[in-house]
C-alpha cells in the first residue's frame, strides 16, 4: 500500500511541476540565414559554416515555411542588385 501512496504523491508532484517549453530557435536561425543571404553569401556557404544547419534542413524549411522561402528569393533578388 505504501507504493500505490508513493505513487500517487509522484503523480500529484509531476502535474504541479511547471512544464518546460519547447524553444524554437529555428526563426532566429531562419532571419541569420536570410541576413547573410541578403550580405551575399549563398545558402551553400551558409550551410557549410559549423554554426548553421546543414542544407538538407534548410531545403525542408524552405519547402515547409512560405514565408521563410519568399524572404530567401526576396532578399536573394536584391543582394545581385546591389
Amino acid at each position: 500500500m505504501t507504493i500505490t501512496s508513493q505513487s500517487a504523491d509522484n503523480d500529484t508532484e509531476k502535474e504541479n511541476k511547471p512544464s518546460l517549453q519547447q524553444v524554437d530557435h529555428a526563426s532566429e536561425i531562419k532571419d541569420v540565414i536570410c541576413d547573410r543571404v541578403f550580405a551575399g553569401e549563398t545558402l551553400s556557404e551558409i550551410c557549410r559554416d559549423p554554426a548553421m544547419p546543414g542544407r538538407a534542413t534548410v531545403d525542408r524549411w524552405l519547402k515547409a515555411d512560405p514565408r521563410f522561402f519568399a524572404n530567401i528569393v526576396s532578399r536573394t533578388s536584391c543582394s545581385r542588385r546591389t
